[in-house]
């Protein structure tokens, strides 16, 4: 059976905006909606609880108390994945196995990314990336690791690319000149910057594309 978290990903896009706030309040606080009644979630989002029935029917279930049992068995027989990983971090025995081990944590969360990715947005991500005239890479903090293994890659196939980030800092200036033809792909995990919704506003007010590379569909960043 589908995981309700596919269900929901599959079917947001088709969702009221009232929908799409009860989706985000699901996907933040999964592991807590099976205490939940619908009166409760419909009172954190200032919504009825008729509202949070028909999400759930929208989604494909018969109704709230159908989506709860759903979740509660997919929390019984599957961890999310930072769960997962540091559930098999911990099990990495100290010997002479350990870096058979690591591997095979690595096999196993490959195996899950290739299991939810969306083949078709790696297909889109690389049509923009193909035809962008110049290309602009943005990742603060943390992320400016992701952006530094891109630009490095980027560069080697010769691709016009313009870094954003210096030592992990945001540099806006480097920003003013995307325009329209142009491609901007944002790296950010929570807690999401404001520079980086910044940079996101200015190129969508500039018409040039986007590719975010963030923790979910659901996020602010999207």
């Amino acid at each position: 059976m589908e995981d309700v978290l596919s269900k929901l990903k599959k079917e947001y896009s088709n969702l009221t905006d009232s929908q799409k706030k009860i989706g985000k309040y699901l996907f933040d606080n999964f592991e807590e909606i099976p205490f939940m009644s619908a009166s409760q979630i419909g009172e954190k989002l200032d919504l009825s609880d008729v509202s949070i029935i028909r999400f759930s029917r929208s989604i494909g279930f018969k109704g709230y108390t159908d989506l709860k049992e759903k979740i509660k068995m997919d929390i019984t027989t599957k961890y999310r994945a930072d769960k997962r990983i540091d559930k098999s971090l911990k099990r990495i025995k100290k010997n002479n196995e350990q870096i058979k081990e690591i591997t095979n944590v690595d096999i196993v969360n490959l195996k899950e990314f290739y299991k939810n990715i969306d083949l078709e947005d790696i297909k889109k991500a690389t049509e923009l990336v193909h035809k962008a005239k110049s290309i602009y890479l943005l990742g603060a903090r943390s992320s400016s690791i992701v952006i530094d293994l891109l630009s490095y890659h980027m560069r080697r196939m010769s691709f016009d690319i313009r870094p954003v980030t210096e030592g992990g800092l945001f540099n806006p200036e480097k920003l003013l000149n995307i325009k329209k033809g142009d491609l901007l792909i944002a790296s950010c995990f929570p807690r999401y910057t404001k520079d980086t919704k910044k940079a996101i506003d200015l190129a969508k007010s500039n018409d040039a594309d986007i590719i975010c590379i963030t923790d979910s569909k659901f996020s602010e960043i999207s």
